[in-house]
């Protein structure tokens, strides 16, 4: 009678044990795959935007603070506060933000910014916001 018992017990602790080994790698690649199909990975930085998305910059995105030293009709040069310089592309859709909203007109050489977009892969980023400081 008491083999039995111990035989049960045994079984439902292996069977307990199992369970659980396989509802933890579950739930790990469950959170993998989130991560993985919503484009976050590991400690990247995120940033929201205005409808409440997250979305991550650093490696696809790029957040630019310096003075405009030089602009044509859809590209400013930003001169960055450590001496160096960062090519930035901007079109249409790109947002130009001040006290009140901005046009291109408003980016001029001298001008002080904050941009943030999408890294290129030759180091150019391509704004979606342009905030004139």
């Amino acid at each position: 009678m008491s083999k039995k018992i111990l035989l049960v017990a045994t079984i439902i602790l292996v069977i307990g044990g199992l369970s659980f080994y396989i509802g933890m790698n579950y739930e790990k690649s469950r959170k993998l795959n989130f991560l993985k199909n919503n484009n976050f990975q590991g400690d990247r930085n995120f940033q929201g935007n205005q409808n409440g998305q997250m979305r991550r910059i650093g490696q696809d995105g790029g957040f630019v603070a310096g003075s405009i030293i030089s602009k044509d009709d859809k590209i400013i040069t930003v001169k960055l506060n450590d001496g160096g310089s960062k090519i930035v592309f901007f079109g249409d859709s790109t947002k130009i933000i001040k006290s009140a909203t901005g046009t291109v007109a408003d980016l001029n050489v001298n001008t002080n910014v904050m941009i943030n977009g999408i890294m290129n892969s030759d180091g150019s980023i391509t704004a979606e916001n342009i905030q004139i400081r």
